[in-house]
């Protein structure tokens, strides 16, 4: 019986938003994750989303966490994302 296990290193979702965090801000930008039971920042803004910390503007909304921790570099080819059953 073959398993469906994802191959890699796992990181978990506070590991990755931390990540996320010292990186980017290093060019000046936060980022924010919406609470579960805050539905009204959650509708608006989705789960994740940045900040420009010199404005205090939004300027992304709706952020694949996964995704642009692949593009700063901060989640490796050999890691995998484990999610866990908050969303």
């Amino acid at each position: 019986m073959a398993h469906n296990k994802p191959t890699g290193v796992p990181v978990t979702r506070t590991a990755l938003i931390a990540r996320l965090r010292r990186k980017l801000r290093q060019g000046g930008v936060e980022l924010h994750v919406s609470r579960p039971l805050a539905s009204t920042v959650r509708n608006e803004l989705g789960e994740a989303y940045l900040v420009d910390s010199v404005s205090n503007t939004v300027t992304a909304s709706n952020v694949d966490i996964e995704a642009l921790a692949r593009e700063e570099g901060v989640l490796r080819a050999y890691e995998v994302f484990a999610r866990d059953a908050r969303a």
